[in-house]
């Protein structure tokens, strides 16, 4: 669904990204691993275009992305969401998903605030909140929510555990399980071993831009472990 080719960026005159190869599959979430630093969040804001490729080859299914603006990007399918949050502050927590509503898509079950409720109870008891007055782990389930109102088919998640306390961790993780049996194509930007392990299928792991492994994480080499400072 989702095929990254021999992708690479700048920012200036620094080489970010060094021909970064990586594909995920429908239904299928893949942990991208590595420090801070790494490139991890430059391959994510690449894929949704807030980042310029410098050479290489972003497709989406059929659809070459370098060629699309970030808007007909989400429109077809990939959702964002992000390690700051971006919550609107003044906007309250229903307010959030009625302006990340997009059309449903073919094949997948629609997203609706019921549905997000069921996912997250705990915002259906601060739905009247605004975005401002929640916690950290309240606002990362609430930019997930939001981005699952735009109906996506492929999931960008930027560090969604950073920062939390471990049973928001958990509430998270449980999330992203549930998010895995409809289907979704999910890319994961983590640094938690734990986290990885529970939900990916495969592993990538960057070191300093470039892929140093590509497989299960049960089999991750000595030297990634040494990347990653596990």
């Amino acid at each position: 669904m989702l095929n990254l080719t021999n992708l690479n960026t700048h920012y200036g005159q620094a080489h970010i990204l060094r021909d970064v190869s990586l594909h995920v599959g429908a239904g299928e979430c893949v942990a991208l691993l590595g420090r801070n630093g790494a490139g991890k969040s430059t391959t994510m804001k690449a894929i949704i275009g807030a980042v310029k490729a410098s050479s290489g080859e972003i497709k989406y299914k059929d659809h070459n992305l370098q060629k699309l603006k970030n808007y007909r990007r989400a429109r077809l399918g990939i959702g964002y969401v992000p390690e700051e949050r971006r919550v609107f502050h003044t906007l309250t927590v229903f307010e959030h998903l009625t302006t990340g509503k997009q059309p449903p898509r073919d094949g997948f079950n629609p997203w609706t605030p019921s549905r997000i409720f069921e996912l997250f109870p705990k915002l259906y008891e601060l739905r009247n909140r605004q975005g401002g007055q929640l916690s950290g782990g309240e606002q990362q389930m609430l930019t997930v929510a939001r981005t699952l109102m735009g109906n996506p088919e492929c999931l960008l998640l930027d560090e969604p555990t950073e920062g939390l306390a471990p049973i928001v961790v958990q509430q998270v993780t449980d999330a992203i399980k549930i998010l895995k049996t409809e289907g979704l194509a999910i890319l994961l930007s983590e640094q938690n071993k734990q986290t990885a392990a529970a939900l990916a299928d495969r592993t990538y792991i960057l070191e300093k831009g470039q892929i140093i492994y590509d497989g299960p994480i049960a089999d991750i080499t000595k030297k990634a472990h040494t990347a990653l400072g596990w």
